[in-house]
């Protein structure tokens, strides 16, 4: 399945794509293209999602409420709180949901966002 005129093409191209890019490329699987690269010494450009994830403490009753909302939607709590920062972000909401307080840690009595 795998012509020395593939391999060779895979060669070029593994720095630039990654397996499922070379697969769809030469009309074959990322798993076959993958094998055939480690067998054949080629290092192939690792998949790389657009997405960095956030770490982040949450006080045990807010993560409560976070796990009980996205219990009544019928999601997870990751994808709950992912829509929810996505919305605020993308419609600008900062302003309406962080008071412009000095002292806005201390009043809503978060105890992470102290320092």
């Amino acid at each position: 399945m795998f012509t020395p005129e593939m391999i060779e093409l895979m060669r070029r191209e593994a720095q630039n794509k990654n397996a499922k890019e070379l697969a769809d490329m030469i009309g074959s699987t990322p798993g076959s293209v993958y094998a055939k690269c480690y067998e054949n010494g080629i290092k192939i450009k690792k998949h790389q999602t657009s997405a960095k994830a956030i770490r982040t403490e949450l006080a045990v009753t807010i993560r409560s409420q976070l796990d009980c909302k996205a219990n009544q939607l019928g999601i997870t709590t990751e994808t709950l709180v992912r829509r929810l920062i996505t919305i605020i972000v993308q419609d600008d909401l900062f302003n309406a949901i962080l008071e412009p307080d000095e002292d806005f840690a201390n009043k809503r009595n978060y105890p992470y966002d102290k320092t």
